[in-house]
């Protein structure tokens, strides 16, 4: 049976801890730019490190990604640190191709 995109996925988070991940270096050189309060998407978040960064900073998030292995982490990650965070594995299988996905996400202030 060929690998789907989530097994991929799977497979590389299942050897990797929370830790190991590191924000966007872009997020975190500008990290000065993000609100205190509000909401955030973190989407394809893997280990979610930017979703753990902007949950610390105040905001609640929601990180999705579509490995249960990196969500399931990330969600035990959260807990532990009691923020305000709200995981989903939620995004479609890539395998299946970029159908039905939005080709653009934006909120007004």
């Amino acid at each position: 049976m060929k690998p789907t995109d989530r097994d991929k996925w799977d497979d590389r988070y299942r050897e990797r801890e929370v830790a190991s991940a590191r924000a966007a270096e872009v997020l975190c050189d500008h990290l000065h730019l993000v609100p205190r309060s509000g909401s955030a998407l973190d989407l394809a978040c893997g280990l979610g490190a930017n979703a753990l960064l902007l949950a610390a900073r105040g905001l609640a998030v929601e990180a999705w990604d579509r490995s249960p292995v990196a969500v399931e982490k990330l969600a035990a990650a959260a807990r532990r640190g009691g923020l305000d965070l709200h995981e989903e594995g939620r995004i479609g299988d890539l395998d299946a191709g970029l159908r039905n996905v939005a080709q653009l996400i934006a909120r007004r202030p």
